[in-house]
């Protein structure tokens, strides 16, 4: 039996940070690591269609509370097969819906987000329209690290798992290395270096290779434009902050069930 405090689970999930998690997509069909670890957000670093059948057959409990993301800079709905597509209207019926709820209620609609979290580049809004996230990398690390702020700053029990189909691959390697950057300053360097220590088979990024520069170029942008932005924006008020919903006495929590107000 494994034990709770294990950094690593066989090897098909490293601990990266406190609560955060590298793996592969084996690590989908193991309930009881994934209640143990309160795993409220999945975001997936390979091709969309693949993942979701792998999910499909994980039998993964998901929860109404569960958030998947799918990091796919090249994804093209028009490429999808007819066998493919009732997976993904089912997922982007069930998990955008999640979603905006949660960016409504904890970004939107909240008076106290400029606290929680930092600005964007040119000081841009939080808007990610869809969890399918497609085109610019960089924009997307950006994406991907302040709606982790957030919702860790609304209950940070909750658990994150980033996953392709070894945990090795190269565009997971770069979420997590932006993971880094973002929470504990780390350069490109540090970074890779630190997180090749946590997951020693990760795969190295190459230059030579047209997709491992690209993720290396937009890491490299995301670390300049956000060490900049904290310097400039760098008193954040991080307590957990709990939105009350308008029109009564509801709170909405991340990664758990509705609770009465008591006043």
């Amino acid at each position: 039996m494994e034990n709770d405090n294990d950094m690593n689970i066989d090897g098909e999930a490293s601990e990266i940070s406190p609560s955060v998690w590298l793996g592969s997509y084996s690590v989908l069909s193991q309930q009881p690591f994934l209640d143990a670890k309160n795993i409220k957000v999945i975001i997936n670093c390979s091709p969309t269609c693949k993942f979701l059948k792998e999910l499909s057959a994980s039998g993964m409990s998901m929860s109404s509370d569960l958030v998947i993301l799918l990091l796919d800079p090249p994804f093209d709905s028009g490429k999808v097969t007819d066998d493919e597509m009732p997976l993904l209207n089912d997922y982007m019926s069930r998990f955008n819906r999640i979603l905006q709820n949660y960016i409504s209620f904890f970004y939107n609609l909240n008076p106290e987000v400029n606290n929680l979290i930092h600005k964007f580049p040119q000081n841009k809004p939080l808007n990610i329209s869809s969890p399918i996230l497609t085109g610019n990398l960089k924009e997307q690390f950006f994406n991907i690290n302040r709606l982790l702020k957030l919702l860790k700053n609304m209950n940070n029990s909750i658990g994150t798992l980033i996953v392709s189909p070894d945990g090795n691959s190269q565009l997971s390697t770069g979420v997590a290395m932006s993971y880094l950057m973002d929470n504990y300053n780390f350069n490109f360097d540090a970074s890779y270096t630190n997180l090749k220590i946590t997951r020693p088979l990760i795969i190295p990024l190459n230059y030579q290779y047209y997709d491992d520069l690209l993720i290396i170029e937009n890491l490299k942008k995301f670390y300049q434009e956000n060490t900049s932005i904290k310097q400039t924006n760098n008193v954040l008020l991080t307590t957990n902050c709990n939105l009350k919903r308008k029109n009564d006495y509801d709170y909405i929590w991340v990664g758990g069930s509705k609770r009465k107000n008591v006043e």
